[in-house]
């Protein structure tokens, strides 16, 4: 899958995730939670395990990165640190997708009830 930044970039995702992959982003991020299981309150969650969750879904997820006629991938270019270094929008552009195929789907959510 291709997306477009608003500054034209375009970054080659995988289509989907592994069942792997998806349980390797799960243990991001459950590592470090204690759940208790005499309270009835939800485990609380660090924020930083959000982003380590996101960032390694990142690494995961992105392929490849095009620049006008230059392409990127991460056997020559930290694609990770070249996102971050663009205009909020464009590396906003970016995670929005990420979250969107990594966020449980209405389905996934209705079969774990």
């Amino acid at each position: 899958m291709i997306i477009t930044t608003p500054s034209n970039y375009k970054v080659t995702l995988k289509d989907f995730l592994t069942f792997g992959e998806k349980r390797t982003l799960e243990r991001t991020i459950v590592e470090g939670t204690v759940v208790d299981t005499d309270s009835k309150q939800a485990p609380k969650i660090q924020g930083t395990q959000l982003y380590a969750y996101q960032d390694k879904a990142f690494e995961i997820l992105v392929q490849k990165i095009e620049i006008e006629d230059k392409s990127y991938d991460s056997s020559n270019q930290n694609l990770y640190e070249m996102v971050m270094s663009w205009r909020e929008e464009d590396g906003k552009a970016v995670f929005d997708k990420i979250l969107e195929m990594i966020s449980p789907k209405e389905t996934e959510k209705k079969s774990s009830s």
